[in-house]
């Protein structure tokens, strides 16, 4: 965080995306897609990251199911890179 870095948790559940207030919408409406959370779900099912262009940075993400909470829910963990020196 101290170099610039991002980070941002949101929870799932299904489709639908739950984030704080003060998430950017960018990203929370874009990574990762309905689609992509199939596919990366179709390869991994215990979990898959991926990454992002955003306000001209590379987010990572890791999207996690929490199937011990209920079916279909999880979180997804974004982290931008840091600012250059």
């Amino acid at each position: 965080i101290e170099a610039g870095m991002a980070i941002w948790v949101s929870m799932y559940q299904g489709e639908r995306m739950y984030a704080s207030p003060d998430a950017p919408q960018e990203i929370v409406s874009q990574v990762p897609t309905p689609e992509i959370m199939r596919e990366g779900f179709g390869r991994s099912p215990g979990g898959f990251t991926g990454q992002e262009q955003l306000f001209h940075k590379w987010h990572g993400y890791a999207v996690i199911p929490l199937g011990a909470i209920g079916e279909g829910v999880g979180f997804v963990a974004y982290l931008s890179e840091p600012e250059p020196e």
